[in-house]
């Protein structure tokens, strides 16, 4: 008996556990558990990668751009009859460095195709100069081909640029003025006046549009300049002195003055051609007392010819129509003649087929023998 309710006991001890443990590991009616775990969070996105600021715009920038219609080269510009540098063969200017305006052909990177124009097809132009006149007699009467090195063009304002100072002078640039290294910065030096001036890269290009507008935007407004009034004298630029006596013409006199403010005793006087505008701070102006009309200066422009040679009877002359091809002495094409010229045989050296003749300076020109006529 005893045996007996001990184990109905142990039985009964043994299933109450296992009911005790299966409600324990029940899940409550109160509580949800999630069906599946939670996922991951994305991994933070990388940040981006900082981008160097662009480069300000410099010289080498202007520099650069691509070499369009016109350009402005000094009358010592080496000339190449190939792109390379070994392939000199000339300057028109030994002594010069007048800027004279040539277009261009093709822009190949380091070096640029160029040609020359005669002074009809120069204009307009705001290059202060067009060089001597050995130099304009060989443009008139060759139409150059050639190559120069891209570091040759001489950088030129691609819009109008203005320069004030705290005295109300100033400068104003027009489009296509030839900007310059002054005194190791950047300037103008063209119509006797000289001066460093800043010049931001941008406003400037190796070239310029044959169909831009060039010049001021604008005549130049103020108070008319007459020969009434004694022409001003002890003029300044930011308070720099400068003798106006050295301009040339057109700038010679002024054209107009201005009043300056808070000052009755000074005015501006305000010289400018097509091209540059220079306001000058100086006294106010004088009446002449005789009030006799003073001279206007002007530019007296004097014709190039030939000089005439002693010729014998036995003398040997070539005829050199227009439109004849000209060549350089390695035989490369270097244009056509455009007017037309009577050589005699001694000034030529004969190179192979060609006959080659120095006609200015360095520049040394040829003809093909075939294209030439004996002239009787």
């Amino acid at each position: 008996m005893k045996h007996r309710h001990a184990a109905r006991i142990g039985i009964g001890i043994g299933i109450g556990l296992t009911l005790a443990t299966q409600l324990a590991c029940r899940p409550s009616a109160d509580i949800e558990l999630p069906s599946e775990s939670p996922p991951a969070p994305e991994p933070a996105a990388p940040a981006p990668a900082s981008q160097p600021e662009p480069a300000p715009p410099s010289l080498d920038t202007a520099r650069a751009l691509t070499a369009t219609g016109r350009v402005a080269l000094a009358s010592n510009t080496t000339l190449l009859s190939q792109p390379r540098t070994d392939s000199a063969d000339g300057r028109l200017d030994l002594t010069s460095a007048q800027l004279l305006p040539w277009r261009v052909r093709e822009d190949a990177g380091e070096f640029i195709a160029v040609e020359s124009l005669d002074l009809e097809d120069r204009a307009p132009s705001c290059l202060p100069g067009y060089g001597s006149g050995h130099v304009d007699w060989v443009l008139q009467t060759y139409r150059l081909h050639a190559w120069v090195r891209r570091a040759d063009l001489t950088l030129v304002t691609r819009r109008e640029v203005e320069q004030r100072f705290d005295d109300q002078s100033g400068v104003v640039l027009g489009v296509g003025v030839p900007v310059l290294e002054v005194d190791g910065e950047l300037g103008v030096s063209g119509w006797g006046f000289e001066r460093g001036l800043s010049v931001p890269p941008e406003a400037l290009a190796p070239s310029w549009p044959e169909d831009i507008q060039l010049g001021l935007a604008a005549a130049p407004q103020g108070n008319a300049f007459t020969s009434s009034f004694v022409r001003p004298s002890d003029l300044r630029l930011d308070g720099d002195a400068l003798n106006i006596d050295s301009f040339h013409y057109p700038l010679f006199d002024p054209v107009a003055w201005l009043p300056v403010d808070g000052d009755p005793d000074a005015a501006i006087w305000r010289f400018a051609n097509a091209c540059i505008q220079l306001d000058l701070r100086g006294s106010k102006p004088v009446p002449r007392a005789d009030n006799v009309s003073g001279v206007i200066g002007g530019l007296g422009l004097s014709g190039t010819g030939r000089g005439g040679f002693g010729t014998s009877a036995t003398a040997i002359l070539w005829q050199i129509p227009p439109g004849t091809p000209t060549y350089w002495p390695d035989g490369s094409e270097a244009g056509e003649t455009l007017r037309e010229q009577v050589i005699l045989d001694a000034q030529f050296s004969r190179r192979a087929e060609l006959a080659c003749r120095v006609v200015v300076g360095e520049l040394e020109l040829c003809h093909a023998y075939a294209d030439m006529a004996r002239s009787p």
